[in-house]
């Protein structure tokens, strides 16, 4: 798999314009890495800033980039999931338009249709915000 991987849409079920991740650089069997370069017209915009909800929002797609990779890899297609709970979220600074910010996720347990997350999303350096996720995975189709 080469990376990084610009063409998301299929990976994902969010389509434009509520889409949150412009690309994943990296993926492998615990952790996968996505970015998002904040568009100023973007809906979660919020005084040029991306909102709280729209830092949630990027940390969820960015582990619906990792299923699918991960679907994609078994030639499998891409399976649909929701949140089926977030713990422990914490948002330290908003960034602002035009940022990019890049997000790790590490899958910590998969059972069955379930899997546990943990998400650090960055500006640069800076960790900027943190959650603990479970995912419902619900079969294919996106």
């Amino acid at each position: 798999m080469n990376f990084p991987i610009t063409e998301i849409q299929h990976l994902i079920p969010q389509k434009d314009p509520f889409v949150l991740v412009s690309s994943c650089i990296s993926h492998d069997e615990s952790d996968t890495v996505a970015t998002f370069i904040i568009p100023a017209n973007h809906v979660l915009v919020e005084d040029n800033r991306l909102s709280p909800y729209g830092l949630i929002e990027h940390m969820a797609q960015s582990a619906a980039i990792r299923s699918g990779l991960a679907a994609q890899m078994k030639n499998e297609p891409p399976p649909i999931g929701f949140i089926g709970t977030i713990n422990d979220a914490i948002i330290h600074h908003l960034p602002p338009v035009g940022a990019e910010i890049h997000t790790t996720v590490h899958q910590t347990t998969a059972l069955l249709n379930i899997i546990v997350i943990e998400t650090q999303c960055f500006m640069s350096d800076t960790l900027i915000a943190q959650s603990k996720m479970k995912i419902v995975l619900m079969g294919d189709q996106v």
